[in-house]
C-alpha cells in the first residue's frame, strides 16, 4: 500500500469515528459525503486503462465507468425496493437520505452496504477481464451522457444476476451461509421488526 492509500485508509477510518460520534442526521450526511468522495477516490486504481475511473459523475454518467456503476446501482435499488415491499415498508421513508415521493429514501439507505459487492466489484471484474470496453460497448448520448449498449446491459445484467445468487458465509444480520439477496431481504426483515418492536439496534449487512 502507498502512501496515498495509506492516507485513503485513515481518511475511512476518521470518518467511522466521526460517524459514531455524529450529534444529527445532517452531520452524519456530510461525514457520509466525505467518505464516499475517498471511496470512489481509491475506487479508480481498480479500473483498467480500456475502462478507466477517474471520479464519480451520475446525472449524466460522464464516462463509461460510472454508466456502468450506474446501471448495476439501479439493479441494486430495485433489489432493495422489493425487499422492502415484501416486508411491509415503505421504500420512500427513509432515515439518512432525504424522504420524497420520487426518491425511494429508505431503499437508498439500506442499499449503502452493498454498492462495493453488489456494483464496484461487479464492475471492477466486467472491466479487468475485458468482458467490457469503453470503446467496444458504450455509446455518448447528446444530453444523456454515457450509456450502455444492448450487450453490454446484457452482459452486466447477468453478472449482477449471478453475484446475487452466489452462496457465501455472511457475519451479519444473520450469520451463515446465504446469497447477496438473501442477506437483502433479512436486512429489510430486520429494519421492520426494529420498527415494530421500536428497538433501536440494527444489524447491518457486513462485507464477509
Amino acid at each position: 500500500m502507498g502512501v496515498a492509500e495509506g492516507m485513503r485508509v485513515d481518511a475511512l477510518a476518521q470518518a467511522l469515528r466521526e460517524a459514531r460520534a455524529a450529534p444529527d442526521a445532517e452531520t452524519l450526511r456530510g461525514v457520509e459525503g466525505q467518505a464516499a468522495a475517498t471511496h470512489f477516490a481509491m475506487l479508480g486504481r481498480f479500473f483498467p486503462p480500456h475502462l478507466p475511473f477517474a471520479g464519480r459523475s451520475r446525472h449524466p454518467p460522464r464516462d463509461a465507468a460510472n454508466a456502468l456503476l450506474s446501471w448495476l446501482y439501479a439493479l441494486l435499488l430495485g433489489e432493495v425496493v422489493m425487499a422492502l415491499h415484501a416486508h411491509g415498508l415503505d421504500p420512500a421513508a427513509g432515515c439518512l437520505h432525504q424522504n420524497g415521493h420520487r426518491a425511494p429514501a429508505l431503499a437508498l439507505d439500506l442499499m449503502e452496504p452493498f454498492r462495493p459487492v453488489c456494483g464496484d466489484l461487479i464492475a471492477c471484474d466486467l472491466a479487468s477481464h475485458g468482458v467490457l470496453r469503453a470503446e467496444r460497448d458504450f455509446r455518448v448520448c447528446p444530453g444523456l451522457g454515457v450509456r450502455l449498449g444492448e450487450s453490454a446491459r446484457a452482459l452486466a445484467l447477468g453478472a449482477f444476476a449471478r453475484a446475487m445468487e452466489r452462496p457465501f458465509r455472511a457475519r451479519s444480520p444473520r450469520p451463515g451461509v446465504t446469497t447477496l439477496r438473501g442477506a437483502i431481504q433479512a436486512l429489510a426483515a430486520d429494519f421492520a421488526r426494529a420498527v415494530e418492536t421500536g428497538d433501536p439496534a440494527l444489524r447491518v449487512f457486513l462485507l464477509p
